[in-house]
């Protein structure tokens, strides 16, 4: 019984120095492609992040060529139609001015419209120009001078405004052009200005 139990310990020590070798040789083969794991294991990693575009500031948005955008010049296009909210609606809707009989006297031929309105709904700019007979700035400096306008020498035409509350109208008429603005607790700085300055350039 001796012998058997002392040869079975012999045939283990043996298995398991085998064993052992062939953990060993398995190491050293392996170890030549761990790099190319690693780097795929890291690629896929990579792969699985999340990706940002990047953002386009703002601020750096041309001035359109077209509609609206070369009125407003590149100051008042960055403050009014790229403030953030802020919707813009081109279009040829007819003056909103609150002299519905001088619109309907003049029958202005709408050129283009600007509607801004802002994020909350309340602050609104709507403007329009529009081509008028000869003779509308007398027509229209007696129409709104008669309903509380004040109106004054503006370029070589005529310029009338009135507030009541929190709207503004602002019209301007020279020769055979109508800038009409109407504005709603917003009013920028210059507006109409740049307008006029683009319609009748000096």
């Amino acid at each position: 019984m001796a012998r058997v139990g002392g040869r079975n310990e012999v045939i283990a020590w043996i298995i398991g120095l085998l064993s052992v070798a062939v953990v060993l040789a398995l190491l050293v083969l392996a170890l030549p492609a761990l790099p190319f794991g690693s780097g795929f294991v890291s690629q896929l990693l990579g792969q699985s992040r999340p990706t940002t575009s990047p953002t386009v500031d703002a601020t750096e948005a041309a001035v359109p060529t077209t509609g609206c955008g070369p009125y407003l010049g590149d100051a008042l296009w960055q403050s009014v139609a790229l403030r953030r909210g802020v919707q813009l609606v081109e279009a040829k809707d007819a003056p909103t001015s609150a002299a519905k009989d001088l619109v309907g006297a003049l029958s202005p031929q709408v050129q283009l419209s600007c509607a801004f309105t802002g994020p909350g709904g309340t602050e609104k700019i709507v403007t329009s120009i529009s081509t008028v007979t000869v003779g509308a700035e007398q027509v229209a400096t007696a129409a709104l001078g008669s309903t509380g306008f004040q109106c004054v020498p503006f370029g070589q035409g005529t310029r009338c405004t009135r507030t009541i509350g929190a709207v503004t109208e602002d019209d301007v008429i020279e020769g055979q052009t109508w800038l009409s603005t109407t504005f709603t607790n917003w009013r920028p700085l210059g507006y109409t200005e740049a307008f006029a300055a683009k319609i009748w350039p000096k």
